[in-house]
C-alpha cells in the first residue's frame, strides 16, 4: 500500500496522523510514467467516504509505503510538492493508486499488502471480503466499494446467494495478509480459460487482472480473429465478446461478456501481442458486480475467490465510494 506525504511541508493540515518510520525505502514506477519514492511507515488507517466521513479504522497498525516524492508525465517534482503543501492529493486524475484492493504483496520484504486485506473491526472480526459496484452513471445508485466482515456473514450466511458465478483465484502459495492471515493471490489472479469473439472461440489460457485504474480489456492475439481486428489493434465494434473462467465448483467454465465498442474502459477490447499477465481494466465492472471473498472456503483450500453477477444497465463510472456494512 502506498500513500502520499509531503516531507517538505507542514503536516498540520495533512491527512496523516501519527506514524512510525521504518527502515525500508524504495522506488515504484508504472508504465503510465508515474514514478514514486517512498519510506516504510506503520500506522493505523482510517477509510472515509468521499464526503470525509470516517467509516472504519484498522484495528492495529499496518505497514504502508509513505510516498515523499513523485513525478508523472504531466506533473513535475515541484508541482507535486506544491500540491501536497496545499493539502491536495497530488496524483489525483493521474494515478489511481495501489493502496486498497490489490490481492498480492507489492513488496514482500517491506511487508506491503493491500490495506483492505488487513482490516479488523475487532480482534475477532476480520474483513471477509469486498464488493465493487460501478453500475450505470445515469442511475441513482452511486458507484461503491462495500466492505464485509466476518460478523456480517455470521448474521447473514446467504450474502453471496445473489452472485451467479464464482471462480478460484490464483494463489501465491504461502504468502498471507498480515493481521488477518487471509491468503494472498497473484498479481494477475484470474485464470482465464479462453475467449470468444464474434462466435469464434480462441482456446488460449492466460492470467489476467481486473484493474479499477486500468483502461481497455486486453486479450492475447490469435490468427483466427485477425480479420476482426482494426489497424490500431482493437477488436471491431459491434461484436459479441466473452471470456471463459473455470467455475469454483468444478462444474465447467462460465462466460462473462459484452458487445465490443470504441469506448476505453467500457467496451473496447485490445488484442495484444502477449500470451499472459494481461490487464483487463475495469471493462467487466460495467457489466458485472464482483465480490472478492478473501477467506474462501473449504473447497478452495481457503484461498480467495471472485464472485460475479450481471448489472442490468452497464455504463462506466469514474469513482468508487467506500461504504461498510456493520
Amino acid at each position: 500500500a502506498l500513500a502520499e506525504y509531503p516531507y517538505s511541508a507542514s503536516a498540520t493540515d495533512q491527512w496523516w496522523g501519527s506514524f512510525t518510520t521504518g527502515s525500508q525505502t524504495g522506488h515504484t514506477g508504472f508504465g503510465s510514467g508515474v514514478e514514486m519514492d517512498w519510506h516504510q511507515v506503520t500506522a493505523a488507517v482510517t477509510l472515509s467516504d468521499v464526503f470525509g466521513s470516517n467509516l472504519v479504522t484498522s484495528g492495529v497498525v499496518v505497514s504502508i509505503g509513505q510516498v515523499h516524492a513523485a513525478t508523472a508525465p504531466d506533473l513535475s517534482p515541484g508541482e507535486w510538492a506544491q500540491r501536497m503543501e496545499n493539502g491536495q492529493p497530488a496524483l489525483h486524475g493521474t494515478f489511481y493508486g495501489n493502496f486498497g484492493a490489490g490481492l498480492f504483496s507489492a513488496d514482500v520484504a517491506a511487508g506491503f499488502y493491500s490495506v483492505l486485506g488487513q482490516l479488523q473491526l475487532s480482534p475477532t472480526d476480520n474483513i471477509r471480503g469486498f464488493a465493487i459496484h460501478t453500475g450505470n452513471v445515469n442511475a441513482p445508485d452511486n458507484p461503491r466499494l462495500t466492505l464485509y466482515f466476518e460478523s456480517d456473514f455470521a448474521g447473514n450466511p446467504n450474502l453471496l446467494d445473489s452472485y451467479t458465478h464464482s471462480t478460484n483465484l490464483v494463489s501465491t502459495g504461502s504468502l498471507t495478509f498480515p493481521i488477518t492471515g487471509h491468503h494472498a493471490a497473484s498479481e494477475f489472479p484470474l485464470d482465464v480459460a479462453g475467449y470468444t469473439a464474434d462466435g469464434i472461440p480462441v482456446d488460449k489460457t492466460f492470467h489476467a487482472l481486473i484493474d479499477t485504474g486500468g483502461t481497455s480489456m486486453s486479450v492475447p492475439e490469435d490468427a483466427s480473429i485477425d480479420h476482426l481486428v482494426d489497424e490500431n489493434g482493437n477488436l471491431d465494434s459491434g461484436l459479441d465478446f466473452s471470456i471463459s473462467l473455470p467455475s469454483s465448483d468444478g462444474s465447467g467454465d462460465f462466460e462473462l461478456g459484452f458487445v465490443s465498442g470504441p469506448t476505453e474502459s467500457v467496451d473496447r477490447v485490445r488484442v495484444e501481442d502477449s500470451d499472459d499477465d494481461l490487464n483487463m481494466g475495469l471493462s467487466l465492472l460495467n457489466y458485472y458486480d464482483i465480490f472478492v471473498d478473501l477467506a474462501g472456503n473449504e473447497d478452495s483450500g481457503y484461498r480467495p475467490q471472485m464472485y460475479f453477477r450481471a448489472i442490468p444497465e452497464p455504463a462506466a463510472a469514474p469513482l468508487l465510494v467506500v461504504q461498510v456494512v456493520v
